[in-house]
């Protein structure tokens, strides 16, 4: 059977872009507008990293970047006659990723934010907890807050439940570093012969996997890998707030990304015998 080479895919790409755009002169403007401001915005990309991550002194940041701002932003200054033939393009696709990108980010900061106000604080919990250990199983709670317990506000049969179980709250955060070693990964908390608090930690280059979580609380003696362990994360519908929400239109943008995301059980890879998910309204 033929395969057609890379080259001829090449050849056959650049063969379509010339139709789409009716002319090389045109797709030649694409081009003389994406790179300058692709440029443009790795160099103040390069700023907040140095400055933010690396912590670089801001005065040395600035005069190292101004250079090459400088430079960059001539070349995008010079390529603004561009636009009005064909050089739109990539600027609205840019700004279409921008507008997904950060209606994302603060959406799940919005997110984060609502389902933290829903939890009881730690402190509530171990007031009314029952004295013991629980004996019937292990409930691990996924929140992005470890200073709270979740579902337990508005789930009846969870707090019922919770009353033979032992609880864990297990919050995954980032570090700063890419790697991690398996003493690093997480810290465990034992608040009462009921409560653990266990916080993971994963670099900015790994994924974050259930599979080191659990390896690294057996190091603790908190063995989780147990067939009557299971995993409790939030499936949020989102609602308008009463005041100071989103627009309509972003939070529909939101809704819609979020609806096809996946979930955080999936990222961990829990197996699906021992995951429960539960539906938590959210005002946004």
């Amino acid at each position: 059977m033929y395969v057609p080479s890379v080259n001829l895919w090449l050849a056959l790409g650049c063969a379509l872009l010339v139709v789409t755009f009716g002319s090389s002169e045109r797709l030649a403007s694409v081009y003389g507008v994406a790179i300058p401001f692709t440029m443009l915005c790795t160099s103040l990309a390069y700023f907040a990293v140095i400055t933010r991550v690396l912590h670089w002194n801001r005065a040395v940041a600035l005069a190292l970047v101004a250079f090459f701002v400088l430079v960059d932003g001539s070349l995008a200054i010079s390529s603004l006659p561009k636009i009005l033939h064909g050089g739109w393009i990539p600027l609205a696709i840019s700004g279409t990723l921008v507008l997904i990108s950060t209606t994302w980010l603060e959406g799940r900061r919005a997110l984060s934010k609502s389902l933290a106000e829903q939890q009881i604080p730690i402190e509530d919990v171990l007031e009314k907890l029952p004295a013991g250990v629980g004996t019937e199983g292990t409930m691990v709670f996924l929140t992005p807050d470890p200073r709270g317990v979740p579902f337990l506000a508005r789930h009846r049969w969870i707090r019922d439940r919770a009353q033979e179980e032992r609880m864990v709250v297990l919050n995954i955060a980032r570090a700063s570093t890419p790697y991690l070693t398996h003493e690093e990964r997480v810290t465990v908390e034992r608040l009462s012969l009921r409560l653990v608090r266990v916080i993971a930690r994963f670099g900015y280059m790994e994924s974050p996997r259930i599979d080191p979580i659990l390896r690294s609380c057996d190091a603790f003696g908190l063995q989780l890998d147990r067939d009557d362990t299971s995993f409790f994360y939030a499936d949020p519908k989102i609602e308008a707030a009463a005041e100071h929400g989103m627009p309509r239109w972003r939070r529909e943008l939101f809704a819609t990304l979020q609806r096809n995301a996946r979930p955080l059980p999936d990222d961990l890879r829990i197996r699906a015998e021992r995951r429960i998910e539960l539906g938590v309204t959210v005002a946004i």
